[in-house]
């Protein structure tokens, strides 16, 4: 029994509470939600059933002159993807420094749980830098990103390990378009449908291994 104990406590501190970072302006806790709000994920670009549609309700519908009361802030670089937002987890992706950065925050705090970053090469067209385009995507326990240059990772969302990742310029060549990769990946059943482009159009990934199903 004692050895179960410790395997279960072992395993509960896998996953290490968020924490403050250089980033981060906390100003007050969030007030409790009136009694009879009805709250809703938002784990990708378009709603938890692809519409567009949320069904919160008993909602403020109007705020103050001043507007909401701010409960933390981030800074963020270059791009233009929305933060998506599962239970206790909030994941954006951004373009810093000429890195791209993927982070997860508490929704509550602002605290951040991981942090994972790489260089990437930004171009620019028509007077503006490219940055990030393409959503996170939470599915579960993972979560999906596709970078600018094609990085297709998929992550542990409790803990940020990855679990497997793909280059989609090295895998399918290059993205036609000057922006980069923009489109978000699909989650149906257990496979990831990604718009790949270059020699192919869309590919179907096992979402758990990331083995190719078909292109």
């Amino acid at each position: 029994m004692k050895s179960l104990t410790l395997t279960l406590l072992l395993g509960l501190n896998l996953v290490a509470a968020p924490e403050a970072f250089d980033r981060l302006q906390f100003h007050a806790p969030p007030k409790p939600l009136f009694s009879e709000a009805v709250t809703e994920d938002w784990p990708r670009f378009l709603g938890p059933r692809h519409d567009l549609r949320s069904r919160e309700t008993n909602l403020l519908k109007s705020w103050s002159a001043t507007g909401p009361n701010r409960v933390w802030e981030v800074e963020r670089g270059s791009g233009h993807t929305p933060v998506v937002i599962s239970g206790d987890y909030l994941v954006m992706i951004h373009t810093l420094e000429g890195r791209e950065v993927i982070e997860c925050l508490h929704p509550k705090s602002g605290k951040r749980y991981w942090k994972h970053d790489y260089a990437v090469e930004l171009g620019s067209n028509y007077g503006i830098v490219d940055a990030s385009r393409a959503g996170p995507v939470i599915d579960g326990d993972l979560v999906f990103t596709v970078g600018l240059r094609g990085d297709l990772n998929c992550f542990e969302l409790a803990s940020g390990d990855i679990v497997w990742k793909i280059n989609l310029d090295d895998a399918y060549g290059t993205a036609p378009l000057f922006f980069g990769r923009g489109s978000c990946p699909l989650v149906y059943g257990d496979q990831l449908i990604v718009n790949v482009g270059g020699d192919a159009c869309v590919a179907s990934f096992d979402k758990r291994t990331g083995a190719l199903r078909c292109s």
